[in-house]
């Protein structure tokens, strides 16, 4: 059943989370360490933290990654877990972090796993003991795309801590590390293996404009990209009938995501002539080729945001990724000109996966 609302831009992240971001563990027996002697510390402790790009914006909720034990576990096995995420410091080249034996507070969200993360045995490789853990975040981080972070898994230990996490594939090739013992940062050639998993978003915005009613008269398709003040403006121009909207204008564009359970279409409007007057924001089904009813609300001078979701989101996209809607725009009372204008701000769809 097609529920549509007019709303303002909000939306919750999707219950169904899939992999977002992997390095695989690359089948050797290495382990880099990364572990402590909870809860005071000693010089053998040794952090370990790796890099991340995500292709879109993410909401994180799980994390998993592989390891083993160094010395074999000889000093007792790991009994905790935290996992940190930093933002970059300049130049991207290190976490923005700080020593963790002195000030461990400077990070972008940290999380207490409360436990072994579930530890699982996965197998022997290259003569190494090696075990899988998961840890589902107790709140989604909210991660944006094409921006480095820096992830940290850190084992807590009741004796010497020899725990550390398995080498991976597929990252930068190199990772950052604290070492307690020569109280000094520094970079090392490897991977670790860990992999996210959430629900990406993706903004789209428009490829195309189609003026289906009314007169384009300033204004291009990029101006629809970004709310900066720059109209698409198009004004009355023929009406067929007294019923007929003053203004149809169709948009369309694509989105790259595999798949689609949150649909948002968002626009950024304002009449650019004083009086009385409803719009409404239609998404196209592609399922079955039809725009659904949209609700009509009052639009006037001044800019209004406006949203319209629709599900199931994936009635909303084509085959090839398509994404379209339309806004139509009403007189409904007097009107300061006899050919108002509608002003097209921005108008971009929101879909996460």
């Amino acid at each position: 059943m097609k529920h549509l609302l007019l709303l303002a831009a909000l939306f919750s992240p999707s219950a169904f989370a899939g992999v977002v971001y992997s390095q695989p563990h690359n089948g050797t027996g290495a382990l880099l360490q990364s572990s402590w002697l909870d809860p005071d510390g000693y010089d053998g402790d040794w952090y370990t933290y790796d890099s991340f790009v995500l292709a879109s914006d993410t909401d994180v909720t799980e994390v998993r990654w592989r390891g083993g034990y160094i010395y074999g576990a000889m000093f007792g096995k790991a009994f905790d877990f935290s996992v940190y995420f930093f933002e970059s410091a300049a130049l991207d080249s290190q976490p923005l972090c700080g020593n963790p034996h002195v000030e461990d507070n400077i990070y972008l969200a940290r999380y207490f796993v409360n436990g072994n993360a579930q530890e699982t045995a996965a197998g022997t490789f290259g003569g190494t003991t090696m075990y899988d853990y998961r840890y589902t975040l107790s709140r989604p981080l909210h991660l944006s795309g094409g921006v480095k972070y820096w992830i940290r898994m850190l084992a807590s230990h009741p004796s010497v801590p020899d725990w550390g996490i398995a080498t991976g594939s597929g990252g930068n090739g190199s990772h950052f590390y604290f070492n307690a013992g020569g109280a000094r940062f520094g970079s090392k050639s490897g991977d670790t293996a860990f992999t996210l998993y959430g629900s990406q978003s993706q903004t789209v915005v428009p490829s195309s404009v189609t003026v289906v009613l009314g007169q384009h008269t300033a204004g291009t398709v990029a101006d629809l990209a970004v709310a900066d003040g720059t109209d698409y403006a198009v004004c009355k121009f023929v009406v067929p009938t007294q019923q007929s909207p003053i203004v149809n204008v169709v948009v369309d564009g694509a989105t790259t995501l595999s798949a689609a359970s949150s649909y948002i279409f968002k626009v950024r409007a304002h009449m650019l002539n004083s009086g009385q007057f409803q719009a409404a924001l239609e998404p196209y089904r592609f399922v079955n080729g039809v725009y659904d009813t949209g609700v009509k609300t009052a639009v006037g001078t001044t800019y209004t945001d406006f949203s319209a979701t629709a599900t199931p989101a994936g009635d909303y996209v084509g085959a090839s990724g398509e994404v379209r809607a339309r806004v139509r725009t009403w007189r409904v009372g007097p009107s300061a000109s006899a050919a108002p204008c509608l002003g097209l701000d921005q108008a971009v769809w929101t879909l996460t996966d």
